[in-house]
């Protein structure tokens, strides 16, 4: 199952679902963008992450982050989103194109190939890059 959702208190019972799917199917689940997760100070957000371990906690569980943010971040904090799910992996999505169309987007993909790199060979867990949108 792949990152859809979190971030948001009205996400959370979606989440227990899917997440109740990939326990009863044996199957992996990804979040959704764990940005507001780290950047904000909201419990209720917080358990539209923790719910998909709660739900599955045997499943393979993957954190997810943005390749912008992962630039910005210190390894510290990337380990942070890893804990919040007791992930089993990384994912880093480029959505670049995504960015793009919104206001508030971050186009500069200056530095994401060399914070990928850094957070690869810092991190706890293996770190796979995918692409949202558009495809690589």
């Amino acid at each position: 199952i792949d990152s859809m959702t979190g971030g948001h208190p009205n996400t959370t019972k979606i989440s227990r679902a899917l997440a109740a799917g990939a326990a009863e199917t044996g199957i992996a689940m990804g979040v959704g963008s764990q940005r507001a997760g780290l950047e904000l100070d909201d419990e209720d957000l917080l358990e539209s992450y923790t719910v998909v371990r709660d739900a599955a906690p045997d499943a393979f569980i993957y954190g997810n982050i943005g390749a912008a943010q992962l630039r910005e971040y210190e390894t510290a904090m990337v380990e942070r989103a890893v804990e919040m799910i007791d992930a089993d992996a990384l994912a880093v999505h480029l959505n670049f194109l995504q960015e793009a169309v919104q206001p508030e987007g971050d186009i500069n993909a200056e530095g994401c190939l060399a914070a990928i790199e850094r957070v690869s060979s810092e991190l706890s867990v293996p770190i796979v890059v995918k692409e949202t949108g558009n495809g690589i």
